[in-house]
Parts: C-alpha cells; structure tokens; sequence
C-alpha cells in the first residue's frame, strides 16, 4: 500500500496559497472578517458524516494535512479542496454557500457582527465575467492553451460574432487571468504567453449560473420554474434546429 501523499506542492503560480485558490473563481481568501477556509472545510466534514481519517483515506492524504488545513496551518492547494469536496459529496462551488450560512448561525448569536460579516461576505465574492470575456474563456475552453494570437484566430474559425484584435484580446486575457479563471506561461517563442484554464468551464458556469438565480430569482420555487420553462424553450430550440 502506497504512502499517502504529502499533497501540497505548490507551483511558481503561488497555488497552495489562499489567494492562489481564487484560481478557481471562488471566494476562499482569508480576508479581515470572512469565514476562514479552514472551518468551512470541517464544517462540511462534518456536515457529510465523516472522520478526518475518512477524509484522509479517501483522497490519498496523511491524517495530519486534514487537520492542518481545518486548522488553518497551512493552506490547500485548489486540486486539493476539489478532491476533499469530492470525496465528501460536494461541488467546489459550494464553498461559497457553505460560509453564508455559517456566517449567517454566528451573527445569529451576536447581532452585532452581523453588518459586519455581510460586508466581508461581499467583498470576498469572485469576480464575475462580462459577455466579451465570457466569450474568450469559452474559446479557450475548447482549445488550450493558446497564445493571444491563436485566440483571436479560433474567434474567426468558430464564426464568433466577436471581432476582436489582438491587443483587445490581449486585455480580456489578462482580466481573466487577474480575475482566477486562466493561468499563463512562457511560450517556447520569445516575447509570448501560454494561457491555459486555471478553472474547468463547468465550474466556471455554474458559478455564474448561481450568481444569476440568487441576483434574478430570489422568489424561490416560483421563479425557478419560469428559469426551468426558459431552458425548455431554448433546449425546443436547438433541438428543432439540429432536425433541419
């Protein structure tokens, strides 16, 4: 039986570090108030019924590290909250949900934290993307990693009603990079760039499907229905369209 790992190697990036792990469009930031990382992962340990030795066990890690990290001693790198969150249940989205509500049971008990914590839950929130640079994040992620150059040919070649030039792509790039949804490297040209996903599409997507239900459908089961009644129509659609 193998050695469980020591998992944290940590690359030029800075991955492992709190800030880091904003490479995956996720608050998990240690900032002023907000809720550490290190207590939501146990409460969602907790939360899935299981032991840290489970945990552990599971994803290949010493006892020791699980504790570290609900310790706050050291932070996990992103790989490494994505395979604790499986291993327990979760998407890696869930981070975010998970620290509302533990931050909303500790105002509960001292109202006076609880303007306080609102604003730090705010400030700790990811940035979202506009529609522009949606669009490159989607290009790159059917192809990567790409140059600047490259992107701005598959805008072309995927018939995108984008008409972007290089510098202005260049820009978007380094907004999604700033923002932790794309990493960079040295390109084997001089003077070129590498950027490649630091975070899957399908993460990307449903956290900004997430921020859209909380910001535009707050009603609960009622409004749900009208998004589900939506997505219907525009499944209707493609389907029709794929049958001409």
């Amino acid at each position: 039986m193998s050695e469980p790992k020591d998992d944290d190697t940590r690359d030029e990036a800075g991955r492992g570090s709190p800030a880091g792990s904003r490479e995956a469009g996720i608050a998990v930031e240690e900032a002023g108030d907000e809720i550490p990382l290190g207590t939501v992962l146990a409460t969602l340990r907790i939360a899935a019924g299981l032991a840290p030795a489970d945990v552990a066990q599971a994803c290949d890690l010493r006892v020791m590290s699980i504790f570290d990290y609900e310790l706050g001693r050291r932070p996990p790198a992103l790989k490494v909250i994505q395979k604790i969150l499986e291993a327990e249940g979760f998407p890696l989205t869930v981070l975010d949900r998970a620290r509302d509500l533990i931050a909303e049971l500790q105002a509960a008990r001292d109202p006076d934290r609880q303007a306080q914590s609102t604003t730090a839950r705010t400030k700790a929130r990811p940035e979202l993307l506009s529609p522009s640079e949606w669009k490159v994040f989607w290009v790159l992620s059917k192809r990567h990693p790409l140059t600047s150059a490259q992107v701005v040919q598959e805008l072309s070649w995927l018939g995108s009603d984008l008409s972007l030039d290089e510098e202005t792509v260049g820009t978007f790039l380094k907004r999604l990079q700033s923002k932790g949804y794309l990493t960079t490297a040295p390109a084997a040209w001089r003077g070129e760039f590498l950027y490649d996903l630091a975070v899957s599409y399908e993460v990307a997507l449903r956290l900004h499907v997430h921020r859209f239900l909380d910001q535009f459908a707050p009603g609960g089961t009622a409004d749900l229905e009208i998004v589900r009644q939506v997505i219907e129509e525009c499944l209707g659609v493609l389907t029709a369209a794929d049958g001409e």
